[in-house]
């Protein structure tokens, strides 16, 4: 829908400054002069322009034939005048040229858009049906992903009596490591009181010493990188049985919802059924068919089977 306020003489005032000025007259030239216009409007509005500008300007050349100037300078004006006619027609041609191609060149964008949406539409039903297909598949990978949480579970108290078995084994290695601490510390003392006559019987003991508390560095280190590993494991398998979890409540939750619905519509299918009966029993004059409604299961509840 075209602006209000923007006329024909608007359009033909801002078309002839730009054409005095040197400019070719376009929709986005005539819109940035008058700050307002619609496209639609402004190009009916140019081509009016365009078609009159012959008509106005054989007017100006009426005009300009002066009876008293002399033949020179009418001869003069006259070839003036009609090259500035010619150029206007040229422009006239150009600028008809440049909207015929903006609008062949939207009618292309529209057709485009039209495919795309056609493309989107049938991508949005192909979603649609493997959405389906992926509540059908969740529904029967429910048990499968109870199993796995219980495993899990197991998993978990496993992991966890793993890292007590190892938490026991590093503080067992700890006072062992202290346990030669104070061995050695006496040895020492004993060794520095006979330094002078046990020289070299010390130097062999302070080497098997440095062996011994090497040794039980390393003992302590690797139990206590097990115990690092076997914590980070367990925390890991914790937080994926309680995201398990969170996501099998989800789903009995919603195979709840769906059994409530389910139970409804047969309820009334049901109550419909017996409407109907009753209705052919009252036209064919014999007594109502007394058909006995089932009780609608709770959620949750499972179908009895009768025994024979």
């Amino acid at each position: 829908m075209a602006r209000s306020g923007v006329t024909q003489n608007q359009v033909n005032r801002a078309a002839d400054a730009l054409l005095q000025a040197g400019e070719r007259p376009t929709i986005e030239r005539i819109r940035a002069a008058l700050g307002t216009g619609s496209q639609g409007t402004l190009m009916r509005l140019l081509d009016s322009w365009w078609s009159d500008v012959g008509q106005r300007l054989s007017a100006q050349d009426a005009k300009l034939a002066l009876p008293s100037a002399p033949p020179s300078v009418v001869e003069a004006a006259s070839v003036l005048w009609t090259t500035a006619l010619a150029q206007a027609q040229t422009l006239a041609d150009k600028s008809l040229a440049g909207a015929n191609a903006e609008l062949a060149s939207r009618t292309q964008a529209l057709t485009n858009r039209e495919m795309e949406v056609g493309a989107a539409l049938a991508l949005a039903q192909q979603a649609t049906s493997e959405a389906l297909q992926a509540r059908t598949l969740a529904e029967s990978r429910l048990a499968d992903i109870e199993r796995l949480t219980m495993q899990q579970a197991a998993q978990v108290l496993d992991l966890q009596s793993q890292r007590d078995r190892l938490v026991d084994e590093r503080d067992s290695a700890l006072r062992r490591l202290a346990s030669v601490g104070e061995q050695l510390t006496e040895q020492a003392a004993a060794a520095l009181a006979d330094r002078q006559s046990l020289e070299s019987q010390q130097r062999v003991h302070e080497e098997r010493w440095a062996k011994d508390i090497d040794r039980a560095r390393q003992e302590a280190a690797k139990l206590h990188s097990r115990l690092t590993r076997v914590e980070h494991d367990a925390g890991i398998a914790a937080r994926e049985a309680i995201a398990q979890q969170d996501i099998l409540r989800a789903a009995l939750r919603t195979a709840e919802r769906e059994q409530v619905a389910a139970t409804t519509q047969l309820t009334a299918r049901d109550a419909e059924l017996t409407r109907l009966h009753e209705q052919l029993a009252l036209a064919a004059g014999a007594k109502p068919i007394q058909r006995s409604r089932s009780k609608p299961l709770a959620p949750g509840a499972k179908k009895r089977r009768s025994v024979r």
